[in-house]
């Protein structure tokens, strides 16, 4: 071939040789820097609506961990938007696939923030276990927990915990940790229950007003 000149469109380069006569031969390379693609390692592409693309400096994913980061107030925001007319709305589901065993967490929701010293503290905590695994058996726990000081160390305590049963239709609740928490119910207590018991383990107590 002779005579031969070939161009190409924006991110493509080529080099080409023996144009005039000859053998003749191309080399065509992407070049993703022309088309926005300009970011970091684990950076993630988004369409820019104009046939360009751009590396997103606040929207990573590395080693299995998706990270989205913003310096913007009440930002990064996640939407789930479901338009189906059907009784059914949007749905967040953690799911491990191995084989289940008793007190295996499922899931993990944790609040994470600096102290005034810049230490990383873990200020609230949410978790879902199995609690027993065995097949027709099977029940759940979940946990909310908050961070609680004695003064000297954090540590993170139940705020509620709740279980099922293996054998009776049944879920047992307990809210609050320590013996000196308050729980505070805001408007009517209905018990439906048979048996109550109020205790405690201090001298002339429990008093009930």
């Amino acid at each position: 071939m002779t005579g031969v000149n070939i161009s190409v469109g924006t991110g493509l380069d080529i080099s080409q040789s023996n144009t005039t006569g000859g053998d003749y031969s191309a080399t065509v390379s992407l070049d993703l820097t022309e088309v926005g693609v300009s970011g970091s390692a684990n950076q993630i592409l988004t369409d820019d609506g104009d046939g360009t693309v751009t590396s997103e400096s606040e929207l990573t994913y590395n080693a299995s961990i998706l990270q989205i980061e913003s310096s913007t107030s009440e930002r990064p925001s996640v939407k789930l938007i479901n338009s189906n007319t059907d009784a059914y709305g949007t749905a967040i589901s953690f799911q491990k696939t191995a084989t289940g065993a008793d007190n295996d967490i499922i899931g993990n929701i944790n609040f994470v923030a600096d102290n005034d010293a810049d230490e990383v503290i873990t200020y609230v905590k949410t978790f879902a276990q199995i609690g027993d695994a065995s097949d027709t058996d099977e029940y759940g726990k979940l946990n909310i927990q908050v961070a609680t000081s004695n003064g000297t160390t954090s540590s993170l305590r139940n705020v509620l915990y709740a279980q099922g049963s293996p054998s009776a239709n049944d879920v047992d609740v307990t809210i609050g940790h320590g013996s000196t928490s308050i729980v505070t119910v805001g408007g009517n207590l209905n018990v439906n229950g048979t048996d109550h018991l109020i205790q405690s383990d201090q001298s002339v107590k429990p008093v009930f007003e």
